[in-house]
């Protein structure tokens, strides 16, 4: 298989995953191959197996093994795509440091423990300057085959776009979601502008990042706090700085303030926004399970077919998280 609508500027899919991915990505990922893989040049699929400092946990080296070979048997599929695992070397972490951050290597996790250096590295490990980044749990419907080669126009003719993104959930008959900051923009096709970035997905130049917006900062978060055993703590304490080493069966999250936060508010200062793009008919929008609960994982299959048929609830219409009417197989209020 081969890419054969690629816009004229190659691009990257790049797909940031974790061990705690697994059990979605048996169902999710091939999804997301089969939604992408006609409108790119690579396809790349970046794994982190570094777990969250001070928060020991096993199931990361067991199911992080399962997550490499469930990934390289969905990349063997298509001959422009690899995987590779997040590199922590220092020599790397300069080198992203260098691309994003003014030469400070990025951290590891967050505050809330989610990932950081690994977003950085995947755009820093993507072949070509344009990368479409997704997170291992974003769903599409509609799946348009021509909506890459529109954003990437509509980007080239845009300077003060920075990302450019497919619309968040299916809309309403009249093209509106309950999106926070959304602005209408005038046109024929559904189309949206914000002030803020989200990290699940986006199309982005690194190019254009980095001379539209510069090196980014890294600020501090409190961090998240847990009360553990003392089993558990002794474990997790080597990964933990000497301020939080002080507090006694506490494990504390790193003091880093998530991506999303410092790349929107660069991207504001330098007088740029971020697009969301219904795109011409059939369109390209995602969902995002707001909990992946068990009910969730047991549908999984189903509600992956019902998405890439446009098979949704009236209520989920206008929603970029999965509306609980979606995992109910007998729902009579489909649209």
């Amino acid at each position: 298989m081969t890419a054969s609508h690629c816009s004229a500027q190659p691009v990257t899919l790049e797909i940031t995953l974790a061990p705690p991915d697994l059990r979605h990505v048996e169902h999710v990922l091939p999804h997301q191959l089969g939604t992408w893989a006609q409108q790119v040049a690579e396809i790349l699929c970046v794994v982190d197996r570094r777990p969250i400092p001070g928060r020991p946990d096993a199931s990361w080296e067991l199911d992080g093994e399962r997550l490499v070979e469930l990934v390289d048997a969905c990349c063997d599929q298509y001959p422009h795509a690899h995987r590779r695992t997040v590199d922590y070397e220092a020599d790397m972490a300069r080198a992203v440091g260098a691309m994003f951050f003014n030469g400070t290597p990025p951290p590891a996790k967050t505050y809330r423990g989610g990932p950081f250096y690994a977003y950085f590295f995947g755009l820093y490990a993507a072949r070509h300057d344009h990368v479409l980044h997704l997170d291992s749990d974003i769903m599409f419907g509609g799946r348009s085959q021509t909506w890459l080669e529109e954003a990437m126009r509509l980007l080239g003719e845009r300077p003060n776009v920075l990302v450019f993104q497919p619309f968040p959930g299916p809309p309403k008959a009249d093209g509106r979601v309950y999106a926070a900051g959304a602005e209408r923009e005038p046109g024929p096709i559904h189309t949206l502008r914000f002030r803020t970035i989200t990290t699940r997905y986006f199309l982005m130049s690194r190019n254009r990042l980095r001379e539209r917006v510069g090196g980014l900062g890294i600020r501090s978060h409190s961090p998240v706090l847990t009360k553990v055993g003392f089993d558990v703590w002794l474990r997790g304490i080597r990964d933990l700085p000497l301020r939080d080493r002080l507090r006694p069966l506490t494990l504390a999250t790193p003091r880093i303030d998530l991506p999303e936060r410092l790349l929107g508010e660069a991207m504001v200062a330098a007088g740029m926004h971020r697009v969301d793009y219904l795109g011409r008919e059939p369109g390209m929008w995602t969902l995002h399970p707001r909990e992946r609960t068990e009910t969730y994982f047991r549908i999984l299959p189903e509600l992956v077919a019902r998405i890439e048929r446009g098979d949704v609830t009236e209520q989920q219409r206008g929603h970029y998280d999965l509306h609980e009417t979606m995992l109910q197989r007998d729902s009579s209020s489909r649209s």
